[in-house]
């Protein structure tokens, strides 16, 4: 049933170009020994507190004891609760078996980076105080939570236990079929088999770029209008810059790189100059960071330049040599930049549209 589960949850989430190299089973976890071995550990370093046969870890007292705050970027004003270990049965709960599995993870990885909501924010913070009792200091130091919030739709907020949800599946088809509609209205000159490529590419990358360009740990209000404007903000607004690029490029007989760049002296140019050349310093902070939003609002900031770029230069009718190869250099950069920022954020650009 479980592999069942998995295969239906693959097939979907491929469409979106989302893939996963592995999977593990928790039964794995449990039947090993691990998580009976890491109970008896826990219960010997002092914290660990039997209340009528259910364990209990006194995180509060461990993270004052070794001054703890600091070093897990704890506010100094903040409780935290004390962590279920055992129900009084003594069946585990869900955290307890995660710190074992963190452990198992460590020995594949020397950082840890967990995607999991925002609500769980104070049970991995447990996790983290329970992997430095136990004397694993620099894996809680590397353990990193990833916290995201909820999507809702149209302002609609998904309740799985009132029946009220839209799958991923519905989402990607619809969005298909917008797209689709505004492919048939801008690109009405292409096959048949051009238009579906062009529909699949741009409502794909479309709900990618909306999820990914809101803060993790927010909420997303997944608007159609937003997400499928070709006017600012957005996937099919980026892709429009990519394929202007591509135009301009195809129109030059023989392009030739630059000695140098002299030429380039219009506010225009000089704003795309300055754009391009944020990109290191952008990709740096949101690798560091964990942070692919700041590299989408780079996305549309470099794409609001370039379409005014577009709108107020010429290249292909350009007699000075120089200044032509010039300006497709700048052309050329644009599209280079816009080509990797697809390829990190996983988005699929369009050739026409």
């Amino acid at each position: 049933m479980c592999q069942l589960v998995l295969t239906g949850f693959e097939e979907t989430l491929s469409r979106a170009s989302i893939f996963f190299h592995e999977w593990d089973w928790e039964s794995d976890i449990l039947w090993s020994g691990r998580v009976r071995e890491l109970l008896d550990r826990l219960k010997d370093t002092g914290f660990a507190i039997n209340k009528a046969g259910s364990w209990q870890l006194d995180v509060e007292r461990a993270v004052e004891t070794y001054d703890l705050r600091k070093k897990l970027g704890v506010s100094t004003n903040f409780e935290i609760p004390p962590l279920t270990l055992t129900r009084s049965d003594g069946t585990t709960l869900y955290t307890t078996r995660d710190i074992a599995y963190s452990l198992f993870k460590f020995e594949k990885a020397d950082r840890v980076i967990t995607v999991i909501g925002v609500e769980q924010s104070i049970a991995q913070l447990q996790l983290r105080v329970a992997l430095w009792l136990l004397g694993h200091k620099r894996e809680a130091q590397n353990y990193h939570h990833y916290k995201y919030g909820l999507v809702e739709l149209e302002g609609e907020r998904m309740s799985g236990r009132r029946g009220r949800y839209v799958t991923f599946d519905q989402v990607l088809d619809e969005a298909k079929s917008k797209a689709r509609a505004e492919v048939d209205r801008r690109s009405g000159e292409l096959l048949e088999d051009q238009k579906a490529t062009v529909a699949e590419r741009i409502s794909v990358s479309a709900v990618r770029f909306t999820i990914l360009s809101v803060e993790a740990a927010k909420s997303t209000n997944f608007v159609w209008n937003r997400a499928l404007n070709f006017e600012a903000n957005s996937a099919p607004f980026i892709n429009y810059a990519y394929t202007r690029a591509l135009s301009i490029l195809k129109k030059i007989d023989r392009f030739q790189a630059p000695e140098n760049y002299k030429l380039l002296n219009e506010p225009v140019e000089k704003e795309l100059v300055l754009s391009l050349s944020k990109f290191p310093d952008v990709f740096t902070k949101s690798a560091n960071e964990l942070d692919p939003t700041a590299i989408c609002l780079y996305a549309n900031e470099l794409s609001q330049r370039f379409h005014e770029f577009y709108e107020k230069s010429d290249i292909s009718h350009l007699a000075d040599p120089d200044l032509k190869m010039q300006r497709a250099a700048l052309v050329m950069a644009v599209k280079n930049v816009l080509r990797s920022i697809a390829s990190l954020l996983g988005l699929q650009f369009a050739e026409r549209m």
